[in-house]
């Protein structure tokens, strides 16, 4: 993660936008206010007063939080470093999720490939999107442990690890995630004597029940708090449908799932550049490509739907239009590509699932196919390098005429 993240650890860089405009200056005044014995439920220099405790996007009640701003305080150094910590949890996270179902190679590469996604480093500016990466993984891995062994310990650490959650994201991947655990457990349910019978108990319902009824008692404190204020804001309604169309992960971002680095050279992604980025790895990739190969139909459509859901969702659009009028709460979100991060945990896992189903069939790799891929590996990043210092406006990304095609081929030799 150092070396991945280096140039916000080095003095010369810092986080920007959001993060620094937003997230920044009311953390600082959070720290200010308890090293001056004030508990800030209250924030006296944003618009004419705000009330911190129900500011759903500063996460008044993350406990990290109320440790730096009491120890530390806020700069823009704590915030990087605080930030950087959430990327580090949740690698963490996603590696021990990988272990319950896959070997600890595998799982390693996953938690590395998730510090590196493309959501993470693409999406660095919104700071309280990232807290929810970092804590996402513990409410998944908790959901998986509690639903094979319904004991204590993982009620109680499932229903931490949702509050710590609840209590530092962004309303957008709540909602994201309410959805997505509606199609793990109907997943799970149809599937429960197949591929998921691991994860289906005698008392199944009963169990999820009792998991949501307490995690919803320890994060009682945001949900009455954020309750209070809705009813004072604007926020507390659907967002105009001109507003729950911005800022998508238009369908052309996934270009960058083979080629990251260009996808700020061009219009052609029609989006903001923070929402382009959905780069996997090309380990997860292949992993896959082959598990696409070799899963039968009736399993790639029903883990599919799901995939498709979130993709269509994150992409704006006649989707989200239809879900802006049908689907609960999803027309309050205004950025479409919050919800890119379900697409990335999705194809995380079932590339992962692919790359274990390679392994455990102990192929005997030749020579000559391991010279191919490295050499593929090789020829794809030479183009994307290329991509990325040839061109103002890439020919592959945008219309490919004569003229481009000179003034590119130009700026090429010239570099």
């Amino acid at each position: 993660m150092l070396v991945a993240y280096l140039p916000v650890f080095l003095p010369y860089f810092h986080l920007k936008n959001d993060v620094l405009t937003q997230n920044l200056p009311t953390r600082f005044v959070f720290g200010e206010s308890l090293h001056a014995g004030f508990t800030p439920f209250w924030n006296p220099y944003l618009h004419f007063g705000n009330p911190q405790y129900g500011d759903m996007n500063n996460g008044f009640w993350n406990p990290i939080q109320w440790l730096i701003g009491a120890t530390f305080g806020y700069n823009i150094h704590t915030i990087t470093f605080e930030e950087m910590f959430y990327i580090l949890i949740g690698g963490i996270g996603m590696y021990k999720v990988c272990k319950e179902f896959f070997n600890k190679d595998v799982a390693l590469l996953t938690g590395l490939t998730y510090m590196c996604c493309g959501f993470m480093a693409g999406r660095l500016q919104y700071f309280c999107w990232i807290t929810g990466a970092g804590f996402f993984p513990w409410v998944l891995l908790y959901f998986i442990r509690t639903n094979k062994n319904a004991i204590a310990k993982n009620f109680v650490a499932g229903a931490v690890s949702v509050f710590l959650f609840v209590s530092s994201t962004h309303p957008g991947l709540i909602i994201g995630a309410a959805y997505f655990f509606v199609f793990f457990i109907a997943l799970i349910y149809f599937h429960r004597k197949g591929i998921l019978k691991s994860l289906y108990q005698k008392h199944f319902w009963w169990i999820n029940f009792c998991f949501l009824l307490l995690s919803c008692l320890l994060s009682v404190v945001v949900i009455f708090s954020n309750l209070e204020v809705l009813q004072y804001i604007s926020r507390g309604a659907k967002v105009s449908m001109t507003e729950t169309l911005m800022a998508p992960t238009s369908l052309q971002s996934y270009v960058s799932m083979l080629f990251p680095l260009p996808v700020h050279k061009s219009n052609f992604f029609h989006t903001d550049i923070a929402m382009r980025n959905m780069y996997i790895g090309i380990a997860h990739l292949l992993g896959i490509v082959y598990i696409l190969k070799t899963t039968s139909l009736k399993k790639i459509t029903a883990f599919g739907l799901p995939l498709l859901f979130f993709i269509l969702l994150s992409a704006g659009s006649y989707f989200k239009m239809f879900a802006w009028h049908f689907l609960p709460y999803l027309g309050f979100v205004r950025l479409n590509g919050e919800f890119s991060y379900f697409v990335i945990i999705i194809l995380l896992l079932c590339g992962s699932a692919g790359i274990q189903k390679l392994l455990d069939q102990n192929l005997n790799w030749s020579k000559k196919g391991l010279t191919f891929l490295l050499y593929l590996c090789i020829e794809l990043s030479l183009l994307s390098i290329v991509l990325l210092i040839g061109t103002k406006n890439s020919i592959l990304f945008s219309a490919i005429n004569i003229s481009s095609f000179k003034t590119g081929l130009k700026e090429l030799i010239n570099a």
